[in-house]
């Protein structure tokens, strides 16, 4: 991925951009992702808060779980982006706003145990029959720029 990297709403009115390369992409092939996408797996994009930087429109905040906010268009409510009180410098950015999903590299797959059986994937990413650690799959430099804008996350 060469930053930036630009996104936007459905409706248009919200425009951003990604300023730095995410920290981490992983799919996801739990029945929970399955359900939720629609599709075999669910695609993850962890980035820092900092790098989501708005160029167009405006975000309102919606609480979908306790300590948990969905950062939405304020026209369309599309999802730009999700954080945690958990994880105060994360951002889960929904893919689908992306211009180009091609510029992601996938680090893992995750849940592979219910991976649909006619899904084949790349032998040269990292397979996890449920979850992963983070200090044992993320790249060293992803978790160093993590260290240094949220004490005590690695």
């Amino acid at each position: 991925m060469v930053p930036p990297v630009h996104g936007y709403c459905k409706c248009g009115d919200l425009r951003f951009e990604l300023k730095d390369e995410p920290l981490f992409v992983h799919t996801c092939h739990c029945l929970d992702c399955k359900r939720k996408t629609g599709s075999s797996f669910g695609l993850t994009c962890i980035v820092l808060q900092g790098d989501i930087v708005i160029t167009q429109g405006t975000l309102r905040k919606t609480k979908i779980a306790s300590g948990k906010v969905a950062h939405q268009c304020s026209s369309c409510f599309t999802t730009i982006h999700r954080t945690s009180r958990a994880f105060p410098a994360i951002a889960w950015l929904q893919t689908g706003c992306l211009d180009d999903l091609r510029c992601l590299k996938i680090g893992a797959h995750t849940w592979v145990k219910r991976k649909d059986d006619w899904l084949q994937l790349p032998e040269d990413v990292p397979q996890f029959k449920e979850g992963y650690d983070r200090n044992g799959t993320w790249p060293a430099s992803s978790l160093s720029r993590l260290a240094k804008n949220f004490k005590g996350a690695t």
